[in-house]
């Protein structure tokens, strides 16, 4: 087993929060501040683990400068005009990061090379969020809580204020609060997930042994909660497989995250945000046809009773 993944000094929290940050995360400054900064005003302190690829020695260096001080920027009117207001971290108040070079092509390679940083660090919370979005400073707070009053959670969803292109959209996540879709108010169940895959995994919290008793081990001594194979759904796919496994996902009635869609002509699978353009956009886009997408939706709803990853490839 790698022992890069042992953070020692490192860990000061029980949940660590993976993040995955690129090039064009990078040119975009404002976003990427202020989800650093959300992290950092949390009033349940985590720590994080910033993962990267292919970035050159002077992108690295610009990421560490917004690691160790995040700007808030808000936008007002004042006069017709617009104006960027910029606020720092106070006092104390400061990321506790770990950056590496992450060696993940895909959305799921980086989900679970942050799961094992929390499986090799003995952390009890594992979380994942993207680089254009921001947290409630008080999310992890609200999670804390609801951990502690039901032991019997395992995962604990937030709802989640949907923006695209700056503009509110809705609320994603208040599906099993609704009467009559789940059987138990709040709670995901299988039959629910069948008929709508209505799950988002971002700003996610989960109990990492829950998670590990129900993820694949291969040899190399690591977990591997995503199956890797899965071009798309790997999401769905995970959260059947776990509430099949008796897993108990909890979605808390509380706005804990903000995830922001931005209008980008490209797919980049190291994402979890699918554009609802896929199928037309070209292959060296990102793109991926409709019969392709299919055959992803319905390989979940069959590879969930296993706990392995069985490889099955789509073939054209």
């Amino acid at each position: 087993m790698k022992e890069y993944m042992k953070l020692t000094h490192f860990k000061k929290s029980d949940t660590l929060v993976s993040l995955f940050v690129d090039s064009e995360g990078l040119k975009n400054e404002i976003l990427l501040n202020n989800c650093l900064y959300s992290i950092a005003k949390q009033t349940h302190q985590v720590d994080l683990v910033v993962m990267y690829n292919n970035l050159t020695q002077d992108e690295i260096s610009l990421l560490e400068g917004y690691l160790k001080n995040p700007i808030l920027t808000i936008s007002k009117k004042e006069d017709d005009q617009t104006i960027n207001e910029k606020i720092e971290l106070v006092g104390e108040e400061k990321l506790n990061f770990h950056l590496t070079n992450g060696d993940a092509v895909n959305f799921s390679q980086i989900f679970n090379r942050g799961f094992n940083y929390a499986t090799q660090n003995e952390y009890e919370f594992y979380s994942i969020i993207e680089q254009e979005d921001a947290l409630h400073i008080k999310w992890y707070d609200y999670s804390s809580t609801y951990f502690k009053e039901n032991s019997t959670i395992s995962i604990s969803l937030p709802l989640i204020r949907n923006v695209i292109n700056g503009m509110f959209n809705g609320i994603i996540g208040e599906a099993a609060w609704v009467e009559g879709l789940a059987e138990e108010a709040g709670v995901l169940d299988i039959n629910l997930l069948l008929r709508y895959n209505i799950v988002n995994i971002l700003g996610a919290v989960f109990k990492v042994e829950s998670v590990k008793e129900n993820s694949e081990q291969k040899e190399d001594g690591f977990y591997y909660p995503f199956k890797e194979s899965f071009r798309l759904t790997h999401i769905y796919e995970f959260f059947l497989r776990m509430i099949y496994n008796d897993l108990k996902v909890q979605t808390i009635p509380r706005i804990g995250y903000e995830l922001k869609m931005v209008g980008k002509p490209y797919f980049s699978e190291t994402s979890s945000k699918v554009p609802q353009n896929i199928s037309v956009l070209a292959p060296n886009l990102g793109g991926v046809p409709q019969n392709e997408i299919q055959f992803y939706v319905d390989l979940a709803k069959k590879e969930y009773f296993f706990d392995k990853d069985r490889n099955v490839i789509f073939k054209s």
